[in-house]
């Protein structure tokens, strides 16, 4: 049985589609944990985290819609 592209773009769509999913998740974490803190700590979590994670979500959603 051969594995054709359409399969192997599908199977690659549907792996991106989980991993946005829990990109989704942790940002939501994030979002949480920002709530609770004080001004220093959560400046320096939406620095440190929040932001590469959020840039990192906008990048899969676009590869995302790019590749489909």
């Amino acid at each position: 049985m051969s594995y054709i592209a359409g399969e192997a773009r599908q199977e690659l769509l549907d792996t991106l589609g989980e991993a946005i999913d829990d990109i989704a998740v942790a940002l939501a974490a994030l979002a949480g944990a920002y709530e609770l803190l004080t001004t220093g700590p959560a400046d320096r979590l939406e620095e440190e985290l929040f932001g590469p994670v959020q840039a990192a979500y906008g990048r899969a959603k676009r590869t995302h819609s790019g590749f489909a």
